[in-house]
């Protein structure tokens, strides 16, 4: 008897690793556009002839309403768009308003204009969770945001230095010109080459389709009634966030502890991008380059965390299969740790090794980063859109607060002295973060009807 010898199947395609790509390159530019003001706040603040107050309000209410605000609707705008139309058009439209900013005098203008970038970044993470789980299988969700988050920090940190550079060179409203350009270049190419699907992606092939409907087994794995099933569950649960049980979501006790945790890390990592290069400047007596260079050495710290924090997740899941060990435990260590090494940095008089000691604190509080991301995805259900978007709002509205405090706690003409008490606040921002952290039971839905196991995990073997 003769067997006919089969030809193995053609090498699974990588487009999903050019989408994440992508997406990395967005939060980049995103964050140096965002984080832009903060390392130039003393210089504007001088020219501008504003209090420590009327600086605060310009840096969050310029940015952060409008990003806090429009979470939940552009997690909407984004299903219903797509995120290739969404994410194309906030894009440019965002990259034009930094731009203008490089010639507006008026306060009222300067910060409507951050206004209008606050709400066309809001879509940016909401269309980016979601292009995760549509592109890559629930075991990489983990890996594939902790690299989403660390280029976040690439950008911050980048940027800080950079803005810095540019504005010792020149002037301090130099960058915002510069630093539009790559947000309009990524918006024409993310136009023209990407698709919200694998399948509507002309260089997507079969086994990368089916690569992306599982989780860790193999093309041969699939019989075809098996993929069919696994592509319909999938496709239940990117339904239109229109029909998202509101009232479960807003009173679910497991949503409200997933949001304040992100609130709390949203105000610690916040510091950062708007008081922490004045702090140096004012508290440590750093001159701008050297602040600049400093401040972006624990964005640096957060980059490396998020992206190992996400992988480290993801390799603690696969091998234990506890939501509870490898998302909850590993995010409540990491917050509390972070806390630690801010109090002892407090104690430390040298500028240069308080924030190495702070950066080893924003390295272990960046491992909550990319798990947050992944427990939307893990509890969301059909409704991660929505469930991203309410964290997020939460996370921004923390952001938003924060920078608000500190001229409460140093005063409106600051001394040195003044900032003692910012680091012990910054502290407990992350030990209560830690504490929100267990509030939630990780291995159940947030919706009660996807708790029966059916298609709450679309892949899961």
């Amino acid at each position: 008897m003769r067997f006919e010898q089969l030809d193995p199947p053609e090498p699974a395609t990588k487009v999903r690793y050019v989408v994440l790509i992508a997406l990395c390159l967005a939060a980049t530019i995103a964050y140096i556009q965002r984080n832009t003001l903060g390392v130039v706040e003393k210089e504007m603040r001088h020219e501008l002839h504003l209090t420590t107050s009327d600086s605060a309000l310009v840096m969050t209410t310029g940015f952060f309403i409008t990003y806090a605000l429009f979470q939940v609707p552009s997690g909407w705008l984004g299903h219903v768009w797509g995120s290739r139309r969404t994410l194309a058009l906030f894009t440019a439209v965002c990259a034009a308003m930094h731009a203008l900013c490089f010639g507006l005098v008026s306060v009222p203008l300067f910060a409507g204009a951050r206004g209008v970038m606050g709400l066309t970044q809001a879509p940016l993470f909401p269309c980016a969770t979601g292009t995760i789980k549509s592109w890559f299988p629930n075991t990489r969700w983990g890996t594939a945001n902790g690299l989403l988050t660390a280029f976040m920090q690439i950008g911050g940190a980048g940027g800080t230095i950079a803005v810095a550079y540019l504005a010792a060179q020149g002037s301090w409203r130099t960058p915002f010109l510069v630093f539009a350009i790559p947000g309009l270049l990524w918006s024409a190419w993310f136009w023209f080459w990407f698709r919200d699907l694998p399948q509507q992606h002309a260089g997507v092939n079969r086994q990368e389709r089916l690569l992306i409907a599982g989780t860790e087994s193999t093309v041969e794995d699939f019989s075809p009634a098996g993929t069919d099933e696994i592509r319909e569950c999938r496709a239940d649960s990117d339904q239109i966030i229109e029909h998202v049980p509101w009232g479960t979501l807003l009173l679910s006790p497991a949503m409200f502890w997933i949001c304040m945790q992100q609130f709390f890390r949203g105000a610690g990592y916040m510091f950062y991008g708007s008081w922490f290069t004045t702090y140096l400047r004012e508290s440590r007596a750093v001159e701008i380059k050297a602040a600049g260079w400093l401040t972006s050495v624990p964005l640096w710290a957060y980059a490396v965390g998020s992206l190992l924090g996400g992988g480290l997740s993801d390799w603690l899941l696969a091998r234990t299969g506890s939501r509870r060990f490898s998302r909850q435990g590993l995010a409540v260590i990491s917050q509390w740790v972070c806390a630690g090494f801010v109090l002892i940095a407090y104690t430390v008089d040298d500028a240069v090794g308080a924030v190495l000691i702070i950066s080893v604190g924003s390295f272990c509080a960046a491992v909550g980063g990319p798990i947050a991301y992944a427990i939307t995805i893990d509890m969301g259900g059909r409704h991660v859109r929505s469930v991203f978007s309410l964290m997020n709002m939460f996370g921004n509205i923390g952001a938003l607060v924060f920078p608000l405090i500190v001229p409460v706690l140093v005063g409106q003409d600051p001394r040195p002295e003044d900032w003692d008490l910012v680091l012990p606040v910054f502290a407990a921002l992350f030990g209560l973060a830690g504490l929100a952290w267990l509030g939630f039971n990780p291995d159940r839905s947030i919706f009660p009807e996807d708790n029966s196991g059916v298609c709450s995990h679309a892949g899961d073997r």
